[in-house]
C-alpha cells in the first residue's frame, strides 16, 4: 500500500505534523530510550537543546501527548528493525547502525528494485551524536589485558573490521580507516555523517535527567 503524504520526509517537524501523522497511523514508531523522543520534540518545536525550563517540559510534553495516538509505539531496536524490513513499519527514529541493518533487510526481502525506496535521514535543523562505551571495571581480574584488547581495537585494520560488521563508526578518525574501507562504507551517512549533518553532543546534567523523568512519566504514566 502506498500514501502519498505529498514530500520528502527531512525534518523533526515531519514527525510531528498531524496531518501527515494521520494518512500514516500506526505506520510511525519512536525509540523507547525516551530520550530519543523528547529531542526529537525538543528539535522540533525550536527549544534550546540545555532548556530544561518548566515551560519547555511542558511544550515537549503536550506535543509527545498529542503525537502518541499516532504511532505504533515507543519501540527498541529489536521490534523495528524487523517490521521495517517488513514495510510494516514506514517512518522511525533509528539508531544509525541499526538503520543500515533494516536497509538491508528491507531488499532482501522486498528485492534489489525496492532499494530506493529505503532512506536513511539525519533531521534538520539538527540532530544528535551518541556513543557506545568500553570501560574496564575497578575489580577487573586482568586489566592489562583489558589494555591490550582496547589497544587491538583501536589499531585501524582492526577498527575498520568493526565498522565492516556493525555499520557503526569508531573513535578512530575517518582517514585513518580510509585504505581499509569500501568506498561505499565511506560514503554511507548511516556510518559516517556528512559535515551539514548539524551533529550536537548532548549535556547530560542532573536538570536533564530530571526533565526526561517527569516527560516519561507524564507521557507514558
Amino acid at each position: 500500500m502506498k500514501v502519498d503524504i505529498g514530500k520528502r520526509l527531512d525534518s523533526w517537524d515531519d514527525l510531528f505534523d498531524f496531518d501527515i501523522l494521520e494518512k500514516i497511523r500506526g505506520r510511525v514508531a519512536m525509540l523507547e530510550e525516551f530520550v530519543e523522543p523528547i529531542m526529537a520534540a525538543k528539535y522540533a518545536l525550536g527549544i534550546d537543546p540545555d532548556d530544561w525550563s518548566e515551560a519547555a517540559v511542558n511544550r515537549i510534553i503536550d506535543l509527545l501527548k498529542r503525537q502518541k495516538n499516532y504511532i505504533r509505539g515507543y519501540l527498541g531496536i529489536s521490534q523495528i528493525v524487523p517490521v521495517i524490513a517488513a514495510g510494516e513499519l514506514w517512518v522511525s527514529q533509528i539508531w544509525s547502525g541499526d538503520a543500515a541493518t533494516a536497509r538491508d533487510e528491507f531488499i532482501k526481502n522486498a528485492g534489489e528494485q525496492h532499494a530506493e525506496e529505503f532512506e536513511y535521514v539525519l533531521p534538520k535543523p539538527m540532530t544528535h551524536r551518541w556513543t557506545d562505551l568500553m570501560v574496564i571495571p575497578r575489580d577487573a581480574k586482568d586489566v592489562e589485558a583489558a589494555y591490550h584488547f582496547i589497544d587491538f581495537l583501536l589499531r585501524p585494520e582492526n577498527s575498520a573490521r568493526v565498522v565492516k560488521a556493525s555499520y557503526y563508526p569508531t573513535p578512530l578518525k575517518r582517514q585513518l580507516l580510509e585504505k581499509y574501507l569500501d568506498p561505499e562504507i565511506l560514503q554511507d551517512p548511516t556510518v559516517f555523517p556528512p559535515p551539514e549533518a548539524g551533529l550536537i553532543h548532548l549535556n547530560y546534567t542532573d536538570e536533564m535527567l530530571k526533565a526526561v523523568e517527569k516527560i516519561s512519566y507524564a507521557v507514558k504514566g
